[in-house]
């Protein structure tokens, strides 16, 4: 199994499902989320300020409330507890930010170990099936050879039964082989989101 193990395979497998796995895009968006989370929060120091103007005229003819103050008026509050609160913010969103690029970070080593783990396992399914179909037409040379030398006479029926036993589970072994090969390949496409010929 080791001659069949490629490395150079092994990365282009990991960087493949790095790109395409779903799982991946959804701590992406997560990362990209907290870091507009830091950037919203670094914009509400604007917040704190709250801006207000008011235009009273001059020739009004109000006599019920006369107005002392006529023209522009300006002001400009500030918001104590928002200003307070503001930098706790910031720095709770950046922490969330770092937080969302730590899973990232884990899940990407998690898959480059599933990755790998999965590809083993196809690797170790595809020298079963090869050893199990050399060992079927092995047993289907037998199993004429046994034939042969019991229509001539040569073999008693026993011996020419046992020969057809070995065929039929070395067949058998070969199927559950090929079916255990077909399940990690699919196991491990999976993961890529790709089909694993697509691969080069």
């Amino acid at each position: 199994m080791l001659p069949d193990v490629d490395t150079g395979m092994v990365r282009k497998l990991i960087d493949t499902a790095r790109k395409y796995y779903p799982k991946v895009y959804a701590f992406k968006t997560k990362v990209a989320f907290a870091q507009t989370q830091v950037k919203r929060e670094r914009l509400s120091w604007w917040d704190v300020f709250t801006f207000s103007f008011l235009y009273s005229p001059n020739n009004t003819t109000q006599l019920v409330e006369p107005s002392l103050l006529n023209g522009y008026q300006v002001g400009l509050f500030i918001q104590f507890g928002r200003f307070l609160q503001t930098p706790k913010a910031v720095k709770q969103a950046k922490q969330l930010q770092q937080v969302a690029e730590y899973d990232l970070a884990e899940y990407q080593l998690t898959l480059a170990v599933e990755v790998k783990t999965r590809y083993f396992t196809y690797v170790q399914s595809l020298a079963s099936l090869r050893m199990f179909s050399n060992a079927a037409a092995d047993a289907a040379g037998a199993v004429k050879s046994a034939r042969i030398r019991f229509e001539r006479g040569e073999a008693k029926f026993e011996e020419y039964n046992s020969t057809l036993l070995v065929f039929s589970q070395q067949s058998q072994l070969k199927i559950q082989s090929e079916a255990a090969m077909l399940v990690a390949k699919a196991r491990l496409e999976e993961l890529l989101g790709k089909k694993l010929e697509d691969i080069h």
